[in-house]
């Protein structure tokens, strides 16, 4: 159950996220497709930040398997990005005020909500 105060805030998925050492990604993606056939799962795979650019929330709400690497959620781009979702001037949680904050997050998360309907 989703706690009373993050009612809300979730973006509903169906799928399964799968985080894999970069040198294993290409391996369980064909172990997928081999022993569960092509059309088995509606696949999403990120192996990059140049992937996750190019696909919506929408993609990510209506695959069945995601599958990435701890690489592209570690990089120093993707950091970046997170940074800028803060929504402060500085790009600092901690130096900007937190209810501007707070408000250009409930603004992103509303966008993709509508996004992923």
């Amino acid at each position: 159950a989703i706690p009373d105060a993050d009612v809300g805030r979730f973006i509903p998925a169906r799928g399964t996220l799968i985080l894999l050492p970069s040198n294993l990604l290409s391996q369980w993606e064909s172990e997928f497709r081999r022993f569960l056939g092509p059309r088995a799962f509606k696949f999403l795979v990120v192996t990059s930040i140049s992937d996750l650019k190019r696909i919506t929330a929408g993609d990510c709400a209506n695959a069945e398997v995601v599958l990435s690497t701890y690489r592209v959620f570690y990089s120093p781009k993707y950091q970046e990005r997170l940074r800028s979702l803060q929504c402060t001037r500085s790009n600092r949680f901690h130096e900007g005020s937190f209810s501007t904050a707070r408000q250009g997050i409930e603004r992103t998360l509303e966008e993709v909500q509508r996004a992923t309907e």
